[in-house]
């Protein structure tokens, strides 16, 4: 059995954000900032290419930090 792999290329373990073919200053949706994020750095598509799983995060960012801001302003001490 032959592969027609080849592991030699130098970018194929660099982060995606320093590979040539990447950084064309194109813009990015939510889902693949945040797919670089979890993945640090490694990989653009590792939650899909569909914008909900973006939006989903952006708004669980925004809902910690509105939850925290009313925590903090309901239960300080007087």
């Amino acid at each position: 059995m032959t592969t027609n792999v080849s592991l030699t290329n130098s970018s194929l373990f660099s982060p995606i954000v320093f590979r040539p073919d990447f950084n064309h200053f194109e813009k990015i949706n939510a889902t693949q900032a945040w797919s670089i994020f979890f993945t640090r750095g490694r990989e653009d598509k590792a939650l899909g290419i569909n914008l909900t799983a973006g939006r989903f995060f952006n708004l669980s960012l925004i809902a910690i930090a509105i939850a925290s801001i009313f925590w903090s302003f309901m239960f300080r001490p007087f």
